[in-house]
């Protein structure tokens, strides 16, 4: 059977429904049952409500689930195997190959491996910190999707580095979570009667989330089925997210055609948003050309009235009500989001927790955090958010400013002294008996060289400068009068990093000292920003600002989606056909967490940036002509 199951339309009711049905009406043992999620938290969620509705019925009818075979009490429905992918796999690999905990590499040990492989100088990799992330996904993604497509799509050198990485694998004995699924697939298709044995014990699959399934893991999945023909699943094609680790919601489009005798059931009430949230999520994702055709519908109907992207109407909070929002810059969008959270929290209508502000990337979520700091505002990030103070940009320009107005200290003047290019050498600070850098006595250094001396005579300038102007003012000075735009443009062309993020980042680390005071006022803020950024997870109540990927099963009453331009959403690197329709069915999954009221709010007047409105929202709103992409114009 295969349940086509919309956003807030009770899948995981119906599959504990299925499950007591199962047990009560058709004597199923308990033990026979593998329910199956993509997460441990969605796994476990699952698990306690179906324990949860074990003891209300219990509770209710004041006797127990009859066990199909012996009168047992409840706790015997308890034996329902509930589990992940990966558990589920490497349950069976233990049985046969005896693996334990200790075969399962950690996160720290991936990177240590491809470390070392990309240390190598056949690599000619120039800045491994940049290139990890990329490559352990696409390590991850061509485990899932199979070697045929790494040789079509990928470079020689980085087919050897994948080959490297699975060597290395192998020899120190270690399964990643990818090795799970292809081992358990090559024992099945080799030992039938293993496989065999593993029919007898989940004689009935249900899998939840479906359309998030790969093709290896639906390959075992038909092999363990394949005896009872006991398959039901659950999910929604346009909910399908996960293509960097090789899910694939072609399987789930494909479903009737391995299976010409399935029953398809559509879920079609969403019990979750109010119905112009359905109705505007659904203008949105009908553009996709690839998927099931759906008519959802609410049960929820507020009174609120969608605005026409350029008149609000309403309040941030107006049941119902979605808004199109377009903003000069960034500072100006965060400065409106915070504004108005603060108003609703101090008026009682909501909490803080009652919101959440959803972004295409981890990056991306910095800039509001760093406001929310600024201006007390708690909130909640359960996705690992490295510190953009940390990033070497900011380092450097923390270097710079502190060099400048904390009296020329020889450690700061290390990391920025040849940024861009002054010829100047440590060895010349050597020669030096202070630890603060006296200009005089570097001139004297190089007496003889007088291009170097006419640098340092330019620092001297510069230094007289910036003690005139205030922290924002010295830092666009350092960026545009003393060059280091220039030189980072030219730093991560070499090191083949994109100028654009870069730029971000710079600009980021700039509007950060706006309003600052002193140095000193902005290193404080700097250090309650991480402090804030590692302790966020320990706030009962704060705003929840989290990406598109995680926010996927969660809901809020109230939804901010900020940034949606172009190079945000869709993501700048997504190039192909199926790329994009995967960034649009993630921007409807931000849109349907919310139950009552959205935001959709968007940078219109930086003209300097190019920002334009994201493509998927052009049809829904009415901007400025001048902001239009140049293709809607």
């Amino acid at each position: 059977m295969l349940v086509m199951a919309g956003p807030g339309s009770g899948k995981s009711f119906v599959i504990i429904q299925r499950i007591l049905n199962l047990i009560q009406e058709h004597k199923v043992y308990p033990q026979n049952i593998l329910v199956i999620s993509f997460s441990k938290a969605s796994t476990l969620e699952l698990k306690e409500r179906f324990q949860k509705q074990i003891g209300n019925i219990k509770s209710n009818n004041n006797q127990s689930i009859e066990n199909p075979i012996e009168n047992n009490s409840i706790n015997e429905s308890k034996q329902v195997i509930f589990s992940t992918f990966h558990a589920c796999f490497f349950q069976i690999l233990k049985g046969t190959y005896h693996y334990t905990s200790h075969d399962i590499i950690t996160e720290k040990q991936k990177r240590d491996i491809l470390t070392t492989i990309l240390l190598d100088p056949e690599y000619e990799i120039k800045s491994i910190a940049e290139k990890m992330e990329d490559y352990l996904q696409k390590i991850s993604y061509y485990k899932n999707k199979g070697l045929k497509e790494l040789q079509e799509k990928e470079s020689v050198r980085f087919q050897k580095i994948y080959r490297a990485y699975n060597q290395e694998m192998h020899r120190q004995h270690k399964l990643d979570f990818e090795d799970m699924g292809l081992l358990c697939l090559q024992l099945f298709q080799n030992k039938p009667d293993i496989l065999e044995k593993w029919q007898e014990k989940f004689q009935y699959i249900l899998i939840d989330e479906f359309q998030d399934i790969n093709m290896i893991q639906f390959r075992i999945i038909q092999l363990l089925a394949g005896k009872y023909r006991n398959l039901f699943v659950v999910g929604d094609d346009d909910q399908s997210i996960y293509g960097f680790r090789g899910s694939n919601p072609q399987i789930m489009l494909d479903f009737e055609k391995y299976y010409p005798d399935t029953e398809k059931v559509l879920l079609e009430t969403n019990y979750r948003c109010s119905e112009p949230i359905v109705k505007e999520a659904l203008s949105v994702i009908e553009q996709n050309k690839v998927r099931f055709q759906k008519e959802i519908r609410a049960v929820v109907n507020y009174a609120g009235e969608k605005s026409d992207g350029r008149r609000r109407t309403g309040s941030f909070a107006n049941n119902g009500n979605i808004v199109y929002q377009g903003f000069e810059n960034y500072h100006k969008e965060y400065s409106y989001i915070g504004e108005q959270i603060q108003s609703l929290v101090k008026e009682k209508k909501y909490n803080y927790s009652d919101i959440a502000c959803i972004f295409r990337t981890n990056r991306d979520m910095n800039g509001l955090a760093e406001y929310f700091v600024r201006k007390k505002i708690p909130f909640v990030m359960k996705e690992s958010c490295n510190s953009i103070f940390k990033h070497f940009i900011a380092l450097d320009m923390i270097a710079y400013l502190s060099f400048f107005l904390e009296g020329r200290k020889r450690s700061y003047f290390i990391r920025i002294m040849n940024k861009p290019l002054r010829y100047i050498a440590r060895n010349a600070l050597s020669s030096l008996n202070s630890e603060i850098i006296v200009w005089k006595d570097l001139k004297e250094y190089y007496k003889s060289k007088g291009y170097i001396i006419n640098n340092i005579e330019q620092l001297e300038k510069n230094d007289k400068w910036i003690q005139k102007l205030d922290l924002y003012g010295a830092c666009f000075y350092i960026r545009k009068v003393m060059g280091y735009d220039n030189y980072l443009k030219e730093y991560v062309k070499e090191k083949r990093i994109s100028w654009e993020e870069s730029k971000e980042i710079l600009d980021f680390i700039q509007e950060s000292t706006r309003n600052m005071c002193s140095l000193e006022e902005w290193k404080t803020y700097i250090e309650e920003y991480e402090e804030a950024i590692k302790k966020t997870g320990e706030e009962k109540d704060g705003v929840h600002i989290i990406t598109m990927h995680a926010c996927k099963g969660l809901e809020y009453p109230i939804v901010v989606l900020p940034d949606c331009n172009e190079g945000k959403i869709p993501y700048k690197k997504a190039a192909s056909p199926e790329a994009i329709e995967e960034e649009r069915r993630m921007l409807y999954v931000a849109m349907t967490r919310a139950k009552t009221h959205l935001e959709m709010l968007y940078i219109e007047d930086e003209a300097k940036k190019h920002l334009q409105v994201s493509r998927f929202l052009i049809h829904n709103i009415k901007p400025d002509p001048k902001f239009l992409p140049v293709w809607k114009r």
